[in-house]
This record gives structure tokens, C-alpha cells and sequence, in this order.
């Protein structure tokens, strides 16, 4: 159980007095509250297209009465922390779309920021400027090319081992009379 003291009961204990104090009980709810039912799917997948388009989850959590840990779920296409592990097709799709409508209009500035950069401009820069486009150029294609931390086996293998059969001359020969 967890105690809530007043400031005058505080002080007491803080100066020697060790009496037990009044404690006021608390309750802490967890889940949702009384009477609220499951949020409906289009305010989920909206909730989720503000989050991965960059609204505060403390905003989001205000505006809509719902917990931190459950916009992070939407923004994982689950609809609950319980369910990350199998997404919700609806929140898979809504935020598949949601992530292509910010990464469009971004890939194609980004193309035309790189091509804004021509060699004459290059030998024209000073050298500070020259490392730090050399080293932005180097983190976007770190950013575009796959991991290769990540190995693919492509070549499948199969090993199978034959037992060698035992013949009449691997045995011992015991002669026996009769």
C-alpha cells in the first residue's frame, strides 16, 4: 500500500518524532477508465499518422485521454503493447501510407539537394565545408545501403552421413569344434 503524508507529519518524522502516521490510501487505475470502450479503429490510425508525422505523444495522450504506451503501440500498427507481435492489418496499411506520404516529397528534395552539388561548386568551397558534404554524402549512403551486418545465406547445403556396412572381415573369427 502506498502512504500519502502531510507536510506537518513529514516534518515530524524528519525531526525524531517516530510515530506512525495517518495514511491516506491511493489508488492508481491502470488501463482504461471506467466505461470507455476500445478506441475505434479511424481514430487509432489517425493517432497514429500524427505520431509518425512527428505530434508530441504527451499532446496526443491529452487530446485523445489515451496512455503514452498505447500511441506507440498504433505507431507499431498494434493496438495495444500486448500486441506488437501480431499488427493489425487496418494499422499496418494506414501507416504504410502515412510513412509514404512523408518519404516522397523528402527523397525528392533530397535528390535535388545532391544534385544541386556539382563539382565546380566543390572546388569553390572551402575545406570545412567541402569535409562536411563529403561527410553528409557518406551518412546517406550509409542510411540507403543495406546493413551489412546483415548476412544472407543464399546457398542451401544439405550433408547427409552413410553408415559404412560391416562385411564378414571386420568381425572376429572364432573357430569352435565340436
Amino acid at each position: 500500500m502506498l502512504g500519502i503524508v502531510t507536510d506537518a507529519q513529514f516534518e515530524s518524522e524528519l525531526n525524531g518524532n517516530h510515530q506512525l502516521p495517518e495514511i491516506t490510501e491511493l489508488t492508481i487505475n491502470h488501463g482504461r477508465p471506467n466505461g470507455r470502450t476500445e478506441i475505434p479503429e479511424t481514430i487509432r490510425e489517425f493517432i497514429a499518422g500524427e505520431a509518425l508525422s512527428g505530434a508530441p505523444a504527451d499532446e496526443l495522450s491529452e487530446s485523445f485521454n489515451i496512455s503514452k504506451s498505447s500511441i506507440s503501440a498504433y505507431k507499431h500498427s498494434a493496438t495495444s503493447t500486448a500486441s506488437y507481435h501480431s499488427p493489425n492489418e487496418s494499422l499496418v496499411r494506414s501507416n504504410n501510407e502515412t510513412r509514404q506520404r512523408i518519404i516522397g516529397p523528402a527523397q525528392s528534395k533530397l535528390i535535388a539537394a545532391i544534385e544541386a552539388i556539382t563539382s565546380e561548386k566543390l572546388d569553390k568551397a572551402k575545406v570545412n565545408i567541402a569535409a562536411s558534404v563529403a561527410r553528409d554524402m557518406s551518412s546517406i549512403i550509409k542510411n540507403i545501403e543495406p546493413d551489412p551486418s546483415v548476412v544472407f545465406n543464399t546457398q542451401n547445403r544439405v550433408i547427409i552421413y552413410k553408415p559404412r556396412m560391416s562385411d564378414e572381415s571386420d568381425f572376429e573369427t572364432i573357430v569352435v569344434e565340436e
